[in-house]
């Protein structure tokens, strides 16, 4: 965390625009991230289940993360890479989509969570400050929050507890 602010918010603060922050994430990068929201992941969960994740390469604004739930045994392969000509087109796209302007010089971006039955994609803007092991912590914790929050749900929006 510490490392983190210091590559970040420190440097951003002497550097401005010019900082390390603003810069696009390298792979190694992405999956220092994958690697530390999969462990938080996994170390709530007890461990029963792995997290294998998929790091996107590109050069398109935003970047994705994708992680398949798998059986703990199932570790063929740590972390995989990918390039995917339609999920760069759809990041490119997502650019236009997600990008809101409430004044002349204050843009919005989105940070978008998919949830599937047996996945998990994460998409943010391509600067590395969306990528830091620091924000895979909080992700991860936020995402454990959302679950949590959705299993106690029922399909009406009610409290699972109460019917």
């Amino acid at each position: 965390v510490i490392e983190d602010f210091l590559d970040t918010a420190v440097d951003r603060h002497y550097r401005g625009l010019r900082a390390n922050a603003f810069e696009a994430p390298s792979t190694d990068q992405l999956a220092l991230y994958a690697h530390a929201f999969a462990e938080v992941l996994e170390n709530t969960t007890g461990g029963s289940r792995t997290l294998l994740p998929t790091v996107y390469q590109g050069t398109t604004p935003y970047r994705a993360v994708s992680f398949q739930l798998s059986p703990r045994e199932d570790q063929r392969q740590q972390l995989r890479t990918a390039s995917e000509l339609d999920l760069n087109n759809l990041l490119v796209n997502l650019e236009r989509i997600a990008t809101e302007q409430h004044s002349r010089s204050l843009y919005f971006r989105r940070n978008i969570k998919v949830y599937e039955s047996e996945r998990i994609h994460i998409v943010k803007p391509a600067e590395h400050r969306f990528w830091t092991e620091s924000a895979a912590y909080n992700d991860a914790d936020e995402t454990i929050a959302e679950l949590l929050r959705a299993a106690s749900l029922d399909g009406n929006g009610q409290s699972a507890r109460s019917i």
